[in-house]
């Protein structure tokens, strides 16, 4: 449509399904069903919009109610989700700026604990939702790399110039800054010569010669020029409990100084996490099962791993699947 630009666009976006094969509404729907019995998802999504296609009317509302009406093993559950300012959810008919995102899902309840918060309560709150629910697209809208705006690019941005932190290039012939071993001036290094004493005839695994600390930077004072055992500045060792320097702390002979304590919940000095009278920061515990922060194993969402599950983790997951994230990752088209 003319007279306006695509930036301040709000009509319906039209696809172009040219290259999607024509079906009778029943063929498609045959094709839904037939992909839905074998979990095939991308047979669903190609038969989703051979649907689309022939029956342009029908919404994400009305194909699941009817997929469930024919007890479908695929589910259209929709999601709450942020999305980019480059991207815009469209539905089926192309109605812009939709509120959730569809996904494709095995199971009409989360079968993950990241998903429970974003999901919908009940089947009849998700047919709601799908009724505002879409695909992720691109908005065919540029963003200025320099001021953040949405509508033209940073060539065209009339904003003051924000400095660009780079990244400092390295040679990795002769280590000096500014430009790269493609344009290095320097004799070209050997890689295979030993990095301790510079001979081409062993490796520095086989050198015989004291290992060298010449541009070796210390762990422990940050200097160079020697290594952090060697370090006469980090060698100063003192009692965590009384402050002696003539022992350690699990040899000291003195009642445990609480002063010295650093509680693991609060990070205040003088309790211990035990005695703290603050709220407890989950934040900060992790869990043993799944290795993530948050909770404790008894709180833990996923099954607890037996001894085997541990050595032969296979990360293969639920068996759910993430259409969104997959179609972030095809270009965000929609599909």
């Amino acid at each position: 449509m003319e007279g306006h630009m695509t930036s301040e666009c709000k009509e319906n976006r039209k696809f172009d399904l040219n290259d999607v094969p024509d079906k009778l509404p029943e063929e498609a729907w045959k094709i839904l069903k037939k992909a839905s019995d074998e979990k095939d998802i991308e047979e669903f999504r190609d038969g989703l919009k051979m649907y689309s296609k022939a029956v342009p009317t029908a919404s994400f509302a009305d194909i699941e109610k009817k997929m469930r009406q024919e007890n479908f093993k695929i589910f259209l559950i929709a999601l709450e989700k942020e999305i980019g300012d480059c991207l815009s959810l469209i539905d089926l008919q192309g109605k812009l700026s939709c509120k959730y995102i569809v996904g494709f899902y095995y199971s009409e309840k989360p079968q993950r604990a990241n998903l429970k918060d974003r999901w919908p309560p009940t089947p009849e709150d998700n047919l709601e939702r799908l009724a505002d629910a879409g695909f992720p697209y691109d908005r065919l809208i540029p963003k200025c790399a320099n001021c953040g705006e949405m509508g033209h690019g940073s060539k065209f941005c009339k904003g003051e110039r924000t400095t660009i932190d780079r990244v400092e290039v390295k040679c990795v012939n002769c280590s000096a800054t500014g430009h790269r071993a493609r344009d290095c001036v320097e004799k070209r290094r050997d890689p295979f010569t030993c990095r301790n004493c510079g001979s081409t005839a062993h490796k520095a695994s086989d050198c015989t010669e004291p290992r060298s600390a010449e541009g070796v930077e210390c762990k422990k004072c940050n200097e160079v020029g020697h290594f952090a055992k060697d370090c006469p500045k980090g060698n100063m060792r003192a009692c965590r409990n009384c402050g002696s320097s003539e022992h350690m702390a699990r040899e000291c002979d003195q009642p445990r100084n609480v002063s010295t304590v650093t509680c693991r919940n609060c990070d205040e000095v003088g309790h211990y996490s035990r005695d703290c009278t603050k709220k407890k920061d989950w934040s900060k515990v992790k869990c043993n099962n799944c290795n993530e922060m948050g909770h404790t194993v008894k709180r833990c969402p996923l099954p607890v791993k037996t001894d085997d599950d541990a050595r032969e983790e296979t990360g293969t997951g639920t068996g759910d699947v993430y259409p969104e994230n997959s179609n972030e990752s095809a270009g965000m088209d929609g599909w």
